[in-house]
Formats: structure tokens, sequence, C-alpha cells
């Protein structure tokens, strides 16, 4: 018999059934949609996350004393009993982690090789003046490029830092601060100024809402900074196991093979296969069942009428009424019988735990088939999914561990009609260093046909995770790219005071802020950190001040520095008196009656031409010939 995950340090976890040969699978009618996907959801989810909690004997006990709806039930119900504890327990670290404050820090850094900085000198050409040179040698310099951020959350308090290094060296940085609360922000680069500088934007939403609409705005901020005041850790879990548990008697049309063999992947595992029949009736009635189950459900109804009666604009007995209305709608439907007589067929598959580790469907129109198990050494997870021939998906990952490290391979392939698109990804020496933070360490190589392979190594010395991949294209190294990101506790997030800050209002100026001057001193202290000459690092300065100085206010510096007053000419002095242009033809003398033509004695009738004596049959053309003319010897140059 197949034996089963039980490693912490597997990450996600596979426990599930060993091995499977696709049971026998039935084509029947079209795929109910709505509320049996939903089945499908919720009691996938408790499968795959309880699945360690089950109890071999118990579930051989059951299997073997107990009719198919019994059973089914059964395994709905632990699943719903792990599935609403492991809930309830991620939401509670998250709430922890929001009251702890959270760290995060990401680094972006490329190393350029020596064929990189040759592609970019060469697009440089044979220039050789000496701005050229001198980019030449920043560009020979460079050893590595970097930006990044860090990003911390405390409360209602933000703040977050990004930078941009060469050769480790900060070049610049750019500096957030927020109390989210009251929606002010702030922001500064240090190297041009100390200063904070504001902007209030709660002052400026309150004049422009209505009370109503602050007040919504405020719960709703309250709330998204406080999520365990609207919704308790232990109330979620009994809401996961209050809305699973009537999946387990919805329907009458259970049947179970107690003892079958399912493929996943490249294993075979043992497995019971619980069939359901479902049919639109059946799927309707749940909904109903649904419905009744949240009339009353006060968890709910204290959340919609009471936290959020505000924006809901609910009462207790609105909330009711709404809901009922529903009801009665759903009665009617289920009265009237106008249903589909066609069924599907649901699979589910419940490993020798008793825990659910896949479904299949298989109809005319479609097929679904999702299973995960392990088999000695060997996992699999396999996911199918066709809405027709033409159309559909395939995932399969295969892995083989030695107890603590995974090796594999995973295959993905999309079928789009006339269009297949494939890919597969080698997994080499999967090891999980942090489960809580997800580090870990491995080897990935993607392989995309008629694409080079792309491999990026993951490693991490459990304080952070670095991702490392070589760039290579047609045998060319062009340097590595390295990702880096770790994940702590925050402690206290500092916000500035606006008392402090240069606060942005209708009448703020920002020179009030930083002077000319300031912009210019920093820019030619970046242009030195680049590697440009002092000379070089002035020239750029300059420059770019002028420009900024032009779109600020219409002007710069050049323009300024003239002055009309430098040129002393006096146009009162000029007079055309002093110029004796002299021109001998007098248009005074000129008299159009020196022209003695009358146009009153033309005549038409002075030509003797008369049109109507023209006569095409006077012409003709069929006696013509190109040879009887001068044509051919015409020059046309």
């Amino acid at each position: 018999m197949s034996d089963y995950l039980n490693n912490d340090d597997m990450q996600p976890e596979l426990d599930s059934v060993s091995g499977v040969e696709k049971a026998p699978k039935k084509k029947k009618g079209v795929i109910i949609a709505g509320v049996s996907a939903g089945v499908v959801a919720a009691a996938a989810g408790g499968g795959i996350i309880a699945y360690n909690c089950s109890d071999f004997v118990k579930n051989k006990v059951k299997l073997a004393t107990s009719e198919p709806e019994e059973y089914y039930a059964w395994v709905v119900e632990n699943t719903s009993d792990e599935l609403s504890k492991t809930v309830s327990e991620t939401y509670e670290k998250y709430l922890s982690r929001m009251d702890k404050g959270s760290k995060s820090v990401i680094e972006l850094k490329y190393e350029p090789s020596d064929d990189a900085k040759s592609v970019l000198t060469d697009e440089l050409g044979d220039d050789s003046s000496d701005e050229t040179k001198e980019l030449l040698d920043v560009i020979d310099g460079i050893d590595s490029i970097s930006i990044g951020m860090d990003a911390s959350v405390k409360d209602t308090n933000q703040s977050a830092a990004a930078y941009a290094s060469i050769n480790d060296e900060k070049l610049i940085s750019l500096e957030y601060a927020a109390n989210v609360s009251d929606m002010v922000y702030f922001a500064r680069i240090p190297e041009l100024s100390e200063k904070w500088i504001g902007f209030d934007a709660g002052d400026i939403l309150k004049e422009e809402m209505d009370a109503g609409t602050s007040k919504i705005t405020d719960i709703v901020m309250e709330y998204a900074q406080d999520p365990g005041k609207l919704l308790s850790s232990e109330d979620l879990a009994t809401l996961v196991k209050r809305y699973v548990d009537p999946l387990a008697s919805f329907t009458d049309e259970v049947g179970v093979e107690k003892k079958d063999e399912i493929d996943i992947g490249d294993i075979t595992v043992d497995c019971s296969v619980i069939t359901l029949e479902l049919d639109e009736k059946t799927c309707y009635k749940l909904g109903r069942d649904y419905l009744k189950t949240l009339k009353g459900d006060k968890i709910i109804e204290k959340i919609v009428t009471d936290k959020l009666g505000d924006v809901t604009e609910m009462d207790s007995d609105e909330y009711k009424e709404n809901i009922q209305e529903l009801i009665d709608d759903f009665d009617d439907m289920i009265e009237e019988g106008d249903f589909s007589k066609e069924t599907v067929e649901l699979e589910i598959y419940v490993d020798n735990k008793g825990k659910i580790c896949g479904f299949g469907m298989d109809e005319d129109e479609g097929e679904f088939f999702f299973a995960y198990g392990r088999d000695g050494k060997q996992l699999a997870v396999e996911c199918v999914f066709k809405a027709d021939e033409d159309e559909g998906m395939n995932f399969e990952l295969n892995l083989e561990t030695d107890g603590k490290k995974y090796n594999g391979e995973m295959e993905i392939s999309i079928k789009d009609y006339d269009d297949t698109y494939e890919a597969s990804v080698e997994i080499s020496d999967y090891e999980v260093v942090d489960k809580e933070k997800g580090y870990f360490n491995a080897g990935i190589k993607v392989v995309i046909p008629d694409v080079d392979p792309i491999s990026v190594d993951f490693k991490s010395d459990g304080k952070k995770q670095d991702i490392f991949y070589d760039i290579e294209i047609e045998d060319t190294d062009y340097g590595t790219v390295t990702l880096s990101l770790a994940f702590d506790e925050s402690g206290s997030v500092d916000v500035p005071s606006a008392d402090d800050a240069f606060m942005i209002t209708e009448d703020s100026n920002f020179e009030d802020y930083a002077t000319l001057d300031d912009i210019e001193n920093f820019i030619y202290d970046l242009a030195v950190k680049l590697g440009f000459s002092d000379e070089t690092s002035d020239m750029l300065a300059i420059y770019v001040t002028d420009e900024i100085e032009y779109e600020m206010n219409g002007s710069d510096d050049y323009y300024d520095d003239w002055d009309y007053d430098d040129y002393d000419y006096d146009y009162d002095d000029w007079d055309y008196d002093d110029y004796d242009y002299d021109y001998d033809y007098d248009y005074d003398d000129w008299d159009y009656d020196d022209y003695d033509y009358d146009y009153d004695d033309w005549d038409y009738d002075d030509y003797d031409y008369d049109y109507d004596d023209w006569d095409y049959d006077d012409y003709d053309y069929d006696d013509w010939d190109y040879n009887d003319s001068d044509y051919e010897d015409y020059n046309w140059e």
C-alpha cells in the first residue's frame, strides 16, 4: 500500500491519495454550474489543507460499516472541521502580523558583463569627442546598478524608502510616510532637502464630502486597519463550518466505490470514489438551504446591520425581509419545477485516510479532473480542464523526494483551437528554508519551444530570499540580475509632524521648499556620483536647473541677465530726413487718360467664324494613318 507525505518541510503540502488511474467516467448531460461549482471549491480546499489530520483506521471502519450517504457526510464533516480550523489559524496569524507591524525589503540588482557594456559603447560609434570619451569611461566603470525599497506598516502608519545605487553607492532616494487613518501623506528626497513635503488629503475630502459619505469612509478605513473588529477568527471558523456542512446532505443520490485507482501524473494511487448525481433542481434546493441559513446567521446579521449599518442602511428586520424575498423566489421556482432533466455525475476521490484528494467530472461538452497524491517517494498533482475538443488546459507536476529535497518537472499545455502552447519547468533540489516566510532553495529551468531556456536559481540563508537570473541570449552573456526579498516584523513606524513639514496648499510656492541653487547643487552631486568630471557635472547642473526654471517661471538665467539698458541707442534721434532717397518717378504724373483704348469699340461680330458651319462628317478618321504624319520623327526631348 502506498505511503503518504507527512513532511512539514514541503510547501505546499501534497498529502493525498497515492496515484490515480482516472475512475470510470460517465458521459451524461451538461455540466451544472453555480452551486455545484461551490461544492467542488469548498470540498477541494478542505481536503488539500486538512489531509494530515485524517485517521487511517477511522476511515477504514467508516467505509466498511456506513451507507454511501453516511460515508459521504462523514468525509464532508471532517473536511469542514479541518478547513475551519486551518482558515481560522491563518486569519489569526494575519491579524497578529497587522498588530505587530510588518516590514518588507526588496532590491533588484543588475551586474552587466563586458559584452553588455560593449553593446552600449558600440551604439556610440566612433565619436572621439571629449564628451563621448567621458561617457564611455562612466559606462566602463559601472559594476552594478541597483534599485530597491524598504517598506513598513504598523497600525495606521506607513513608511517607505526607495533608492537607486551605482556600484553599491546610493545615488538618490525617495522617502514616503503616511498616517492612513487621517489621510496625511509626506514625501522627500533627502539628497535635496531633509525637510518633508506634506499633503493633507483628509481635510480636502472632508470639505468635498457630505456628512454621510464622510462617515462611511471612516467606517471603511477603521475596519480595513483592523479587520478583527469586523470579524474575529473564532467567528470565521464558525462561518466556514456553517456553510460547508450543508454539502454533506444536499443530495440523496450518492454512490461509493470502496476500492479504485486513479492516475495522477506518473503515479497510480488507491482511493475510494464517491459519486454524486446532480441535477438542476437539487442545486436550487441547496441554494435555498443556504439562504435559510443566512437568514438566521447572527454573525452575518450583526456585521450587515450593526458594524456596517451606516453603509448598508439596513436594520435587522430589513435584513431578514430581503433574504426572505429571495427564499420565496427559490420556492416558486422549485414548485414550478421547470428544470432540466439532465444530470451530471461528480466524482470525489477520497484517500485511505478519509481526506478528499481530488475531483472528476466528464461530460459530453467538457471534462474536469483534479487530483494530488503520493506513492512512496513520488508526489504528483494533475489538473485537466476541457471546454470542448478545441479548447482546454492540462497541468501536471511530478516530484521525487529523498526526504528533504525534491526534484521533478511541471508541464503545461494549453489548446486554443488550431494553436497549442506548451511549456515545461524543470525543478531541482527544492528545499524549504523558512516555511512561515516562504524562503526556499531551488533551481528552476523554464523550457519553451523555439525559445532559449531560462534558468533561475532560488537561494536563501534564512534571512532573505535571493533569486538569480543569468542573462544569456544566443550564447552571449549579458550579465546577472538578482532579486532579493526579505520580510520581518516592523516595530514602530514614525510619521512626520505637519507642523515641521512644508504642507502643500493652493498658495504654496515650491521655491520656499527648495531654491534653484539647491536643485543645481543636487544635480551636480548626482552627476559626480555617476562618474562625470566636475566640469561636466557643473554644465549638466546648470542646464537642468535652467530647464526647471523655465518650466516653473517661463524664463531662465540667460534671458534674465539680458538688459535693454545695456544698449545706449536713442530711437528719438532717428529722422527720416537724414536719409536722402531720391526717386525720379513721380506717381502724381501718371494718368489713365494717357491710354486711348476704348473697350466699347470691341465687338464679337468683327470675328467672322461661324461654328454652325462645322460638321464631324467633313472629317473621315478612318482615312487617318499615323504613318502619314511625322509623329515618329518628332523629337520628344
